[in-house]
């Protein structure tokens, strides 16, 4: 059996475990947030983050043992429930506006630059992905793993249109199917940016 077998069989796992609670899920979805919205406005979320530990559980803690820890990550999943999609931020990502005079949609303002928060917040730092990476995907199957941001909209009725600029590059993508729309930013292109991104949903 080739010797990469193993460690993919792991990280099958642990993204299956994540996936669970993560419908479709893919290697992107370690670094997610996921909104589903209802006629008010009013909504659940599910967030997805990824990081790395500064030091590896000792065997003890970890509950194995005869192994040495050479690196540990973490996927953490949150949810919960808003009252007002108007009032939830991501870091620095923010709803800035709602339903208005007849148009059902939502605008989602996301900041880019060095100076943005959400990078951090939803994976690791750029000064330890390589870390978060290696352990939860030490032969790089999953090229997505901890590099782009998904946000995912679930509406209460069908999605007509969703859009995502100015900026264009590689990996920044929004689509929709259905009830949800979805973008996705890659994380070290949007750290490069100066202006901030608009992400357009709307819906019937």
């Amino acid at each position: 059996m080739p010797p990469t077998r193993p460690r993919a069989a792991a990280l099958s796992l642990l993204l299956t475990a994540a996936c669970a609670a993560l419908a479709g899920c893919s290697a992107s979805d370690a670094t997610s947030a996921r909104l589903t919205l209802f006629e008010d406005l009013s909504g659940t979320i599910l967030t997805s983050q990824l990081s790395v530990a500064p030091e590896p559980d000792t065997p003890e803690a970890s509950g194995v043992a005869g192994v040495r820890w050479r690196s540990q990550g973490r996927i953490t999943l949150r949810s919960g429930r808003f009252d007002r999609v108007t009032d939830v931020r991501l870091a620095d990502i923010a709803f800035v506006s709602a339903s208005t005079e007849g148009i059902k949609g939502v605008t989602v303002r996301i900041p880019l630059g060095p100076s943005a928060q959400w990078p951090g917040w939803i994976s690791a730092d750029a000064a330890r992905i390589d870390d978060a990476r290696a352990a939860l995907d030490p032969d790089n199957l999953t090229e997505k793993l901890g590099k782009v941001a998904v946000l995912t909209i679930t509406a209460p009725g069908a999605v007509t249109s969703s859009v995502v600029g100015p900026a264009r590059a590689r990996g920044l993508s929004a689509s929709f199917e259905d009830k949800t729309a979805t973008v996705e930013v890659p994380i070290e292109w949007a750290q490069r940016q100066d202006e901030p991104i608009v992400w357009q949903v709307t819906w019937r």
